[in-house]
This record gives C-alpha cells, sequence and structure tokens, in this order.
C-alpha cells in the first residue's frame, strides 16, 4: 500500500510539473499587459506571515504565483506577483480569507484596499485602517 502511494504521489508530482512547464510555455508566448487597475480589486490587510499556519501561506502564495528572489550578496529579495483578469475575483477572496483566518474569523475588509500593509508610507493612526 505503501509503495502505491508513492507512486501515485511521483506520477502526481510528474504531472502538476508537466503542467506548469506547459503554463510557463504558454505564458512567454503571450505578451505580459500592465493592468494596474486590477491591484484596486484585491483587497489590502495586516497579516502575520511568520505565524500563519502552513496550508494558509500556500494557499496565498500559490494563488498570487509568488516569485521570489533573494540576492545574498545584497541581502535584498525581490517579490513578484502575477495578477490575472480571470483569476482576481479567486485571488480576491482567498486574500479576504487569509485575512479573516489571522484575526481569528473576523469580519472581511473593506473593498478596495480600504486597508493598508504596516509599514505603508500612507498609513496614519489606526494600523488596520487607512486615512
Amino acid at each position: 500500500m505503501i509503495r502505491d502511494i508513492r507512486h501515485r504521489s511521483t506520477a502526481l508530482s510528474a504531472e502538476r510539473n508537466t503542467k506548469l512547464d506547459e503554463l510557463a510555455a504558454h505564458e512567454r508566448e503571450r505578451p505580459v499587459r500592465s493592468c494596474p487597475e486590477l491591484l484596486d480589486l484585491i483587497p489590502v490587510g495586516e497579516v502575520d506571515l511568520a505565524s500563519a499556519p502552513e496550508p494558509v501561506l500556500r494557499r496565498l502564495f500559490e494563488a498570487f504565483r509568488l516569485e521570489i528572489s533573494y540576492d545574498r550578496r545584497s541581502g535584498i529579495a525581490d517579490c513578484k506577483v502575477t495578477l490575472t483578469g480571470a483569476a482576481i475575483d479567486q485571488q480576491g477572496g482567498i486574500a479576504t480569507d487569509v485575512m479573516a483566518e489571522a484575526r481569528g474569523g473576523g469580519a472581511a475588509p473593506g473593498f478596495p484596499s480600504a486597508w493598508r500593509l504596516r509599514g505603508d508610507p500612507t498609513h496614519r493612526g489606526n494600523p488596520r485602517r487607512a486615512r
């Protein structure tokens, strides 16, 4: 039975990698178009990523296709997320769910962008609301 599970896991990993390669090839064929108005459709809020459970982080990072490149010499990490019109509703829903989970299931934040991240230079007063 364990051998069957390992075999299935290996097959699923190979299938996932194949699909990711196909997606990458498709994205290279299609030109990337800037669409900053998508940012207004994503809720913005505070989440302590260090204390969030791994499954929650995985869901969030996969939804936004997070890519991190770290330069050890400079100590700088470049982060990239991808917003697409086709997935924006799902991405916004996942972001809202993650923020609600971080607050212990509290109410969802307002849209659009009613909340600001900690350290946001436009933030004044209440750390959870922008003025």
